[in-house]
Parts: structure tokens; C-alpha cells; sequence
């Protein structure tokens, strides 16, 4: 899990009639959300039953929480960092060095 609660990231609003792979990137992505914004992780959980991991952001702006289910952290780690227009670290690189 590389973002934690606290963490604030960008909605743009949608973009029509461009066809640029970043603009169709970002606005997959924001089709995830009700409105445009910048958004904070608010709250994570496991959830049992579903086997998945619930996200809850909460829009800085408007104060209204959205929850989105993921298969991993990794996952809810990927659109975050998508959002942010960041690459993530290669942990598994990390870790496979500190111990050899």
C-alpha cells in the first residue's frame, strides 16, 4: 500500500473531442467519480464477504464521500497514482535487494 489516508489527488472533470491517450486515460478514470475535484483517501477496509478493499474518498470541495471496491491495494494504488500523474516504486525490487 503506497497511499495512505490523508492522501489528495485530482479529479479533472471530463474532456470531450480530444483524443490524446492521457486525456482518454484521465477520463476513464474520473468516470469513477461522481464529480470533479480533489479528493482525499478518507478510509480503507477489508471487506470479508467480498473478498475486496473499499476505499472511501471524500471530496475536499463539496465534503461528499465516495466508496470504490478494488482487488488489492495495489489496484486502488494504480488509480491514485494515475490520477496524480505518478509511477509507482517497484517494491518488489526494494525488498529483493535489502535481502540478499
Amino acid at each position: 500500500m503506497h497511499y495512505i489516508i490523508g492522501e489528495s489527488f485530482e479529479v479533472p472533470a471530463v474532456v470531450r473531442g480530444k483524443t490524446d491517450t492521457r486525456t482518454l486515460e484521465l477520463n476513464r478514470l474520473s468516470r469513477q467519480f461522481t464529480t470533479a475535484g480533489t479528493y482525499s483517501v478518507f478510509y480503507i477496509r477489508k471487506l470479508y464477504k467480498k473478498d475486496k478493499i473499499q476505499y472511501t474518498f471524500i471530496n475536499e470541495d463539496t465534503g461528499e464521500r465516495h466508496t470504490v471496491d478494488f482487488d488489492t491495494t495495489s489496484e486502488a494504488d494504480m488509480l491514485i497514482a494515475k490520477l496524480k500523474g505518478e509511477s509507482l516504486p517497484d517494491y518488489e525490487d526494494y525488498y529483493a535487494s535489502i535481502s540478499s
